[in-house]
């Protein structure tokens, strides 16, 4: 196979920083080759090895090559079938490699004890920045082992751990639950590096959503939250009022999924009068929550006064005609807005979504010329200062621009 004599070459003459082995059937024999060729090589940064059956002994042969490689920066063992105790032989490489940024574990049916064993070296000398563990089997007891790594660790900047539930996937895996979401969001009061954190599909409902929108209170690096489709009841209760809280004194925050979770409108109108407030947000995924149109006419609220906000979801919502007139008439006062994904499950025509998309060409157009044109008018003196700054204050105050440099 050409895999083979591509991984034995590596060790000899060959300076590729990137191979990508996926569906290449290497298995367990192969797997052995390219650990052989990795322990020799000094220039490969980047292996891809997804989907090869490479089980527990070939995690073996793969982690001892990790003892010894020092450039290798971006593994992929994804979809492999490594269980716990590949997983536990996968850790022991990573407390004794120093170079190593991104590992994807993604599907590799480990469970508690698989990941626990990870933790351990994230707390243990481990350079990680980016580690993926979707799509396993573990629960509670992982879940702890990760919030202990995550008070300790200070390289780690982005942590995936989706467990995709029903009805959209039938892999029953277990999620970390309620439990299992409280140590992880206290583990952010002291954390200050995780900028990116992935907990869609995995039950932890209203309670572990309130433990979140506490933390995101004191929080001040986290970017990224995503907690789409975790059974999070949104009602009169204090999961609303911690979540606008946050939102309203969070300024880091940039992109929030709270999709596919049942909301009532109130709760939407809580999180829009937060939108109002909050200074940081720009992606916001409220796709399938059937909020309906009245939903969407706080949504349009928000709009109105928010400056900030990029990218919106509103997929699978069946907003009608009505909602989506709110919507066009608050976009045309919102120059901040340049994408707005709704055409999927909703219930108007094209022609609404037309004149939106139309909306949004003309919003973009105008920031570019404000932003580029406008001062270089001023630069070139083609305009009296006095106009130019008059212009500016008006962009300003009409919220097509945040502000603007003196071009000199």
């Amino acid at each position: 196979m050409y895999f083979l004599f591509d991984a034995k070459k590596w060790s000899e003459r060959d300076q590729c920083e990137y191979y990508d082995y996926t569906d290449c059937k290497i298995g367990v024999n192969g797997a052995r080759i390219v650990a052989a060729a990795l322990g020799q090589n000094e220039s490969l940064q980047r292996l891809v090895m997804e989907n090869n059956n490479l089980r527990v002994d070939g995690a073996r042969a793969i982690a001892g090559a990790l003892r010894k490689n020092s450039t290798l920066r971006h593994l992929e063992l994804c979809n492999n079938r490594i269980e716990d105790v590949g997983g536990k032989l996968i850790a022991k490489g990573l407390r004794q490699n120093s170079t190593l940024e991104f590992l994807g574990l993604r599907k590799n049916n480990m469970m508690d004890q698989g990941v626990q064993a990870i933790a351990t070296a994230l707390q243990q000398g481990s350079k990680l920045r980016r580690l993926e563990l979707c799509y396993n089997n573990f629960g509670v007891d992982g879940a702890r082992a990760i919030a202990g790594a995550l008070r300790q660790n200070t390289t780690l900047q982005q942590l995936d751990m989706d467990m995709q539930q029903y009805p959209y996937d039938f892999g029953h895996y277990q999620g970390i639950g309620i439990a299992g979401a409280q140590v992880i969001a206290e583990s952010l009061h002291q954390n200050s590096t995780l900028q990116i954190l992935g907990l869609g599909g995995n039950g932890i409902g209203t309670r572990g959503a309130r433990a979140f929108a506490i933390a995101l209170r004191q929080n001040s690096t986290l970017q990224q939250l995503e907690l789409r489709r975790n059974h999070i009841g949104f009602n009169r209760n204090t999961w609303v009022h911690e979540l606008t809280g946050a939102l309203s004194q969070n300024s880091t925050l940039r992109v929030l999924g709270l999709s596919e979770n049942p909301m009532s409108d109130y709760a939407v109108g809580s999180i829009s009068d937060a939108l109002r407030q909050n200074s940081g947000l720009q992606v916001l995924r409220l796709s399938g929550l059937v909020m309906r149109d009245s939903g969407a006419q706080h949504i349009a609220y928000a709009l109105r006064d928010n400056a900030t906000l990029r990218h919106l979801e509103l997929n699978d919502n069946g907003i009608g005609y009505a909602g989506s007139r709110h919507i066009c008439k608050a976009l045309r006062q919102n120059f901040a807005m340049m994408q707005l994904d709704w055409n999927i499950g909703n219930r108007f025509g094209s022609e609404r979504l037309n004149l939106v998309n139309a909306i949004l060409m003309s919003n973009a157009e105008t920031k570019y010329y404000a932003e580029h044109f406008v001062p270089l008018i001023g630069a070139q003196r083609k305009l009296p200062f006095l106009v130019v700054r008059a212009i500016q204050e008006y962009l300003v105050s009409s919220k097509v621009v945040d502000g603007f440099y003196t071009a000199k």
